[in-house]
């Protein structure tokens, strides 16, 4: 009795580890990227995804805000806005936010807001004794388009 219950046991085991993984979120194509030119050879990319969760009327975006000296990347802060729609409005139900920073580069948090359907984050990259202060948000509409 004992070694059929070992068995048993064994099984339910195996069986327990070859369940799939469910994953939070899925991606969907990235909706926005913007490139701005600035003197000295700074540029500024701002791009903005889409991703759908696990949960009906539930969608997840992140904006990112990336500044690069000569093509490298010096600094980035990411929004990461969770919302829930119905069909007619939507609203924020989770925040976050990322940051990294290269050598030579300081990054100072200004905060995250958020009023209904919209999350804002402001912050600022101080590099080569130059300021880039930044304000991103997100949107999330009725129907659940993220902006």
């Amino acid at each position: 009795m004992k070694k059929l219950l070992n068995m048993l046991l064994a099984c339910c085991m195996v069986f327990g580890l070859m369940v799939s993984p469910v994953y939070a979120a899925q991606v969907e194509p990235e909706s926005d990227v913007t490139v701005i030119e600035l003197s000295g050879n700074i540029t500024v990319e701002i791009s903005t995804s889409t991703y759908s969760t696990y949960k009906a009327n539930s969608k997840m975006g992140t904006k990112t805000y990336t500044v690069r000296a000569g093509g490298r990347e010096v600094g980035s802060a990411t929004l990461i806005a969770t919302f829930e729609y119905n069909g007619t409005t939507a609203w924020v139900t989770a925040t976050d936010y990322t940051k990294t920073t290269a050598s030579g580069c300081t990054y100072s948090h200004g905060g995250i807001t958020t009023s209904g359907n919209r999350a804002s984050m402001s912050g600022s990259f101080l590099y080569g004794g130059t300021s880039y202060p930044f304000s991103i948000s997100l949107t999330c509409s009725g129907s659940g388009t993220v902006s």
